[in-house]
């Protein structure tokens, strides 16, 4: 994260918001006085590992919107506005994930399924409000853009180059490839046994 943003808030506020969301659902297992067995630890891993990649979106559509502006009020207004909606559908999925989960007829499943949901549903509020609260009551200081790393955008001119040109059909070719490929070592042609 400091790589990325290059100053200590941004590096830290994204770990406090979703720490926020391990801690309450480590929290509600401890209250629950839930077993805290292998398959358990797994979700507050999975609930990092989700919610650092929701939180370094806010961030960064923060920092670029505070660049715009200036103004860390005006930044956080404009970053929640074009990101809650994708998190709540993309946080929304994974939740369901858990929903399906907790159909399993198997004790310790579903307890993982119930504390996925409740992870799922706290990593949306911390990512969406408790992120942005922290990042304008301690607001990064604005660095000049040309500093920026020349890699972001030689890759962003090289994808949309490839799904714009000539070559748009072979990332398509190579997929397909690759699931033909993958049905035919799993040989699901022979059926589930």
């Amino acid at each position: 994260l400091w790589y990325e943003f290059r100053h200590w808030s941004c590096a830290v506020m994204p770990l406090v918001g979703v720490g926020m969301t391990i801690i309450l659902t480590l929290g509600l297992m401890g209250y629950t006085q839930f077993k805290l067995t292998t398959m358990m630890a797994l979700t507050p891993m999975l609930l990092l590992a989700i919610g650092i990649g929701h939180s370094m979106q806010i961030t960064r559509r923060f920092m670029q919107e505070l660049h715009a502006t200036q103004d860390p009020e005006q930044a956080a207004f404009t970053s929640i506005r074009h990101t809650v909606v994708p998190a709540a559908l993309s946080i929304g999925t994974d939740l369901h994930g858990f929903f399906a989960i907790s159909f399993i007829d198997i004790s310790f499943y579903k307890a993982y399924a119930y504390f996925g949901i409740f992870g799922m549903s706290t990593l949306i509020l911390t990512t969406t409000t408790l992120i942005p609260l922290m990042m304008v009551s301690f607001p990064p200081k604005v660095r000049d853009r040309k500093h920026e790393r020349g890699w972001e955008l030689r890759l962003a001119r090289g994808v949309t180059g490839i799904l714009t040109g000539p070559m748009k059909w072979l990332p398509l070719v190579a997929v397909i490839g690759i699931w033909l490929a993958s049905a035919s070592m799993a040989e699901l042609d022979r059926g589930f046994s």
